[in-house]
């Protein structure tokens, strides 16, 4: 407190809490239950040497809840970021012409969906038309991390509650390359 007197005893009077935070695959992460701290989950994207990391953060007009809740629904691309986007689409361009900068998305059906449970939540798995069990998508399938992270092949989606109506959409994303 430098801008306290000398003889000041407004130092001694005044305490802020402070938690544990341990640095991880360059994100801070910090510990805010009882003690003692539990090990932080040694997760493969945020351990591995030679990568970079992207990482991007984005405010969502939503409960963390409700984005969770999306991540174990595996149709939602199709419809949402397929159907309702070429929706949107039609209408910027009917509307206004300013849509024509934009490109149609073809997101293929879902022929096949699943769901296992394992030690850390969810796995989502899913097969689209022209696709097959042996296909990423279904032989690895997208672990849902309870309770608040989605991974999707070399990327972590990280939600953070900010209140009741809004999340801190953290995407976490490792750009592998070969030398």
């Amino acid at each position: 407190m430098p801008a306290e007197a000398p003889d000041s005893t407004f130092k001694d009077r005044v305490r802020i809490t402070a938690y544990p935070v341990q640095e991880l695959g360059g994100l801070i992460f910090a510990y805010l239950g009882p003690q003692p701290v539990p090990l932080l989950p040694r997760w493969d994207l945020l351990v591995m040497d030679q990568v970079w990391r992207d990482i991007g953060v984005t405010m969502i007009p939503c409960s963390w809840l409700q984005c969770m809740e999306n991540s174990v629904d595996p149709v939602h691309t199709e419809w949402l970021h397929g159907h309702y986007y070429n929706y949107v689409l039609q209408r910027k361009v009917e509307q206004d012409e300013r849509g024509d900068r934009f490109v149609a998305r073809v997101i293929p059906h879902h022929a096949k969906i699943g769901f296992d449970m394992f030690e850390y939540g969810i796995i989502k798995r899913r097969v689209r038309e022209g696709g097959s069990e042996a296909d990423p998508e279904w032989r690895i399938g997208h672990p849902i991390l309870f309770p608040n992270i989605l991974r999707v092949g070399w990327t972590f989606q990280i939600r953070v509650p900010m209140d009741d109506t809004h999340t801190w959409h953290l995407m976490f994303l490792l750009l592998l390359f070969v030398c």
